[in-house]
């Protein structure tokens, strides 16, 4: 009796923390919606009337140029986060960890200097407003796009600081950093709408504001690990095989390509084959449904490092209680997206359009599906259970990106969003179910 006793003790411990580290995730998330809500309304609504509705559309497809390289950091970040959150923290893993940081961030630092000379190179050939298929003042186009760009390579070095957050268990905090794009965001909102800078450069809001963010956790990640050299190190003292950090980092790398690359090629997709309203429409639903799936996601996030610990020390598997949470989070989280859009629309602008709703509905059935995927992800973080999911990841792109060149030209903004809910549900989530189990790693 004694034995089953204590032994459920830490059992008890673990489902405790996890429950309050998902917790503390979900407050702070909320209390950073709320004002980047706020703000960002504010920032809208500045930047229309300045700019005019298919203008903003413009804006906005620039700003997320970052977002088609999600690539950039190869995956790394996995690596990072199982292996800070797999094993306690302490004075004799500093060494392994320190040497773990100098070789990412040797190799990120490569990585966002070929993306910076990328920017440059397409900035001189003045390309930027080709490739994005946009109208407008070129010279002010090509030089936002590119100086969004050259932000982002920098971001690319400094982002390291969030993943060695959440692998120690401070998602809540890393959370709390990202105020500052919100801030820089509505800054720079004010300072287009006094006609300080031209509205174009609006495009440079989120970048800057990440880059601030980043700074602040990359610091933060430093003193908690008592490494003030993770913000600088270039190198690292073992010059030994790389094979363990590769067998994770590669298929990170194409799930971190594929996933983000099925959703953000929409507004490439709306451009190219639909109207600039269509375009408009996209944009403004998805400042809804950005925040509301980061919410989701951010409250899942903990999972990542429990489940690298339930792989090491044993213990009884959540998934399937998890999942049911979650995928209920999903509809309680779409619906209000579907109810709370046209209160967004009559605040950032002066029109209403039936597309709006259209696409909210579309927004809301997609992050429910985004929903039913989180544990199932969260949990295969081994090199077999990432492998699977970088092999769906890369069909669901396939399946969401053909269903969104036919369904754009048909439904318009709600078309892509209608395709990627499809793609999730048919080629990960469904798939992700039936197999984790074998392929977990967690031991009862």
């Amino acid at each position: 009796m004694g034995n089953l006793s204590g032994a459920s003790e830490p059992g008890r411990r673990r489902k405790s923390d996890l429950r309050g580290a998902i917790g503390a995730a979900t407050v702070a998330r909320i209390a950073v919606l709320l004002t980047s809500f706020a703000l960002v309304t504010i920032s809208t609504r500045l930047v229309l009337k300045q700019a005019g509705t298919d203008e903003f559309g413009v804006i906005m497809l620039v700003s997320t140029i970052a977002l088609l390289f999600p690539f950039a950091d190869l995956g790394l970040g996995a690596s990072v986060m199982s292996e800070i959150g797999a094993k306690r923290v302490d004075a004799s893993r500093l060494l392994e960890l320190r040497d773990l940081l100098g070789r990412v961030n040797r190799i990120l630092t490569i990585v966002g200097t070929v993306i910076i000379l990328i920017g440059i190179a397409l900035f001189v050939l003045n390309a930027w407003p080709a490739v994005l298929n946009v109208d407008g003042d070129d010279s002010f186009l090509n030089l936002a796009a590119t100086v969004t760009v050259m932000i982002f390579g920098v971001n690319v070095r400094l982002g390291v600081g969030y993943r060695v957050l959440i692998g120690l268990a401070k998602t809540h905090v890393a959370i709390l950093c990202q105020l500052a794009t919100p801030v820089v965001t509505v800054a720079l909102a004010g300072a287009t709408f006094a006609g300080l800078v031209p509205p174009a450069f609006f495009a440079t809001a989120y970048s800057l504001g990440l880059l601030l963010a980043n700074s602040i956790m990359c610091t933060l990640a430093s003193r908690a690990l008592g490494a003030p050299a993770l913000s600088l190190r270039l190198y690292s003292t073992n010059r030994g095989p790389a094979t363990s950090l590769m067998r994770t980092s590669v298929p990170m790398l194409v799930i971190s390509v594929a996933t983000p690359l099925a959703l953000q090629s929409d507004r490439v997709v709306l451009a190219h084959v639909s109207s600039p309203s269509a375009l408009t429409a996209y944009a403004l639903i998805y400042q809804l449904y950005g925040p509301a799936y980061n919410l989701l996601t951010s409250a899942a996030t903990p999972l990542w490092p429990h489940f690298a610990r339930l792989r090491t020390r044993g213990g009884s598997d959540p998934w399937l209680k998890l999942t049911g949470g979650f995928a209920l989070a999903g509809l309680i989280t779409g619906g209000l997206l579907v109810l709370i859009s046209p209160v967004y629309e009559l605040l950032v602008s002066t029109s209403h359009s039936a597309i709006l709703m259209q696409t909210a509905i579309a927004a809301g059935l997609l992050i429910f599906a985004q929903s039913t995927l989180l544990t199932s992800s969260m949990s295969l973080t081994t090199a077999t259970g990432l492998t699977l999911q970088a092999a769906l990841a890369v069909v669901a792109c396939v399946l969401s990106i053909g269903g969104s060149l036919a369904l754009a030209s048909v439904l318009g903004a709600p078309g892509p969003l209608l395709a990627s809910a499809a793609a999730v549900v048919i080629a990960q989530s469904v798939p992700l179910a039936l197999l984790r189990k074998r392929l977990s790693g967690v031991v009862a």
